[in-house]
């Protein structure tokens, strides 16, 4: 009996490695597929962690005239835009997003925090919706619980007016 048990918990902690080691390599690669594999674009978001959106904008340019139907390059396009102040050139850019991947999780998290931006709670609200609809966060996700917490305190600094 004592090595059947011990066989029972080797098949376990095998299957538990194996479903581990499965997720880890899909977590990596979706971060290392983000995107694109151009040079550019990741100094773009090196750029971007710094807050230089200006060389990222740089950056992004070059890599959307190589890749121009790139929903991820115009999400971050938008990002920067936004971060510069440049609300309409933020606008075109996340819609272009979503026009390339209508389920892009992080075009319409970023969309709806400009909406807030522009006094607009109630289409930030419908990119939440759009968010907790899409399959990419069916367990969660951390654009979801930004683009919450945004209209959250939107909605608590905007009390009675």
């Amino acid at each position: 009996m004592e090595p059947r048990i011990k066989i029972t918990q080797l098949l376990k902690w095998t299957s538990l490695l194996v479903m581990m080691a499965l997720w880890i390599g899909t977590a990596a690669k979706n971060v290392d597929d983000w995107g694109t594999s151009d040079p550019n674009f990741a100094k773009a978001r090196t750029a971007v962690e710094e807050g230089r959106f200006q060389l990222a904008l740089q950056y992004l340019k070059r890599a959307e005239s190589l890749d121009p139907d790139n929903a991820d390059i115009h999400n971050l396009i938008g990002f920067s835009y936004r971060n510069i102040g440049n609300v309409d050139l933020a606008f075109i850019h996340y819609r272009k997003a979503l026009e390339l991947d209508s389920q892009h999780v992080g075009a319409h998290e970023y969309l709806g925090e400009l909406y807030l931006l522009q006094d607009e709670p109630s289409l930030a609200q419908e990119h939440l919706t759009a968010i907790e609809n899409s399959p990419a966060c069916a367990g969660g996700c951390e654009a979801l619980e930004e683009l919450k917490s945004a209209i959250e305190a939107y909605h608590e600094t905007h009390a009675g007016q």
